[in-house]
C-alpha cells in the first residue's frame, strides 16, 4: 500500500496550518459500530475521552499515529467516498486495511522522533487559548485588538523559554481584565 508521507521524520514538531493555530499532534481513528471518526488532536487520548461522553457504549480506538505518518485532511480526502457525516466514515474494508497499514508504518518509525503526548497537550492548550483570545478580540476597542493580535501571534510561536512570554501575558491580562480595586 502506498502511503503519502506528509513530512520528513524530524525531531521538532512541524506546524500544520489546516488544523489549528498551533497544529502539531496526532491523527486518530475511533470506531463506533459501523462508523469511524478520523480526527486530529495534540492530546488525542483526552479528545477521545471527550467524544466518548456523547456515546452510550464504548468507542474502539483503532489507531493514534503522529500526523507525519498521515494527516487528517489527507485521510479525509482519501476516503471521501465513505464519508457519512463530518469526520465520520463508513467502516469499509479499505478504510480498515488502511488503518492497519498506518499502524505498521508508525511502529516502524524511529522512537523519539515525534512530540510527546505531554508536549502536544500543551500545544492544544495554547491553541484553545488563542481561539479564546480571538473571540475576545471582537469585543475589544480597536487599540486593544492590536495588543490581542500581538499576543495571539506570540502564542503561536511560543518560544521554548516560557519566561519570555510572561510580561506580555501579564500586561495583556491587565489591559483586558483590569484588577478589581480592594475594598
Amino acid at each position: 500500500m502506498n502511503l503519502r508521507i506528509v513530512a520528513d521524520v524530524q525531531t521538532k514538531p512541524k506546524k500544520i496550518a489546516d488544523h489549528s493555530i498551533v497544529g502539531w499532534g496526532y491523527t486518530y481513528f475511533v470506531r463506533h459500530r459501523d462508523a469511524i471518526k478520523i480526527g486530529f488532536s495534540g492530546a488525542p487520548k483526552e479528545r477521545i475521552k471527550a467524544i466518548q461522553i456523547s456515546f452510550p457504549d464504548p468507542l474502539e480506538v483503532l489507531a493514534i499515529v503522529p500526523y507525519t505518518i498521515i494527516d487528517e485532511p489527507t485521510a479525509h480526502q482519501r476516503f471521501v467516498h465513505l464519508r457519512m457525516s463530518g469526520e465520520w466514515f463508513k467502516a469499509a474494508p479499505d478504510l480498515l486495511e488502511f488503518i492497519e497499514q498506518i499502524k505498521i508504518e508508525a511502529a516502524k518509525a524511529p522512537k523519539g522522533q515525534y512530540p510527546t503526548m505531554k508536549a502536544t497537550a500543551l500545544a492544544d492548550e495554547i491553541d484553545r487559548c488563542c481561539r479564546h483570545l480571538a473571540r475576545l478580540r471582537r469585543t475589544q476597542p480597536p487599540e486593544m485588538r492590536v495588543l490581542v493580535n500581538r499576543l495571539i501571534e506570540h502564542l503561536k510561536d511560543l518560544p521554548r523559554n516560557p519566561d519570555a512570554m510572561r510580561p506580555l501575558i501579564r500586561r495583556t491580562i491587565e489591559l483586558i481584565e483590569p484588577p478589581t480595586p480592594a475594598p
